[in-house]
């Protein structure tokens, strides 16, 4: 790695200024209604020098509901403003 080994950051983000990553989680509820996921994805905002979650996501078997962040701010404010959807999969 040298004098110019990554940080963690680069690791991460893979070098990118704005790079992003996705982690999820997965639960098993234990009876016929299936299993409960979660996901955010972290995006990397480089002249902030600060990361966001850009989008979160829970999933079951009654729906979907998701926030995105709608990118707007500046870094100025620790406020985030984002847009809210959810999918009801029990309605027609």
């Amino acid at each position: 790695m040298g004098d110019s080994a990554p940080d963690f950051l680069d690791l991460v983000h893979n070098r990118l200024e704005h790079g992003s990553v996705t982690v999820g989680l997965e639960f098993e509820s234990g009876d016929t209604s299936g299993p409960i996921r979660i996901e955010a994805t972290i995006q990397n905002i480089d002249e902030w020098q600060t990361q966001v979650i850009s989008r979160w996501t829970l999933r079951s078997f009654a729906g979907n509901v998701t926030l995105e962040w709608l990118g707007e701010e500046d870094d100025e404010s620790d406020k985030r403003r984002y847009r809210f959807s959810d999918q009801d999969e029990t309605r027609s």
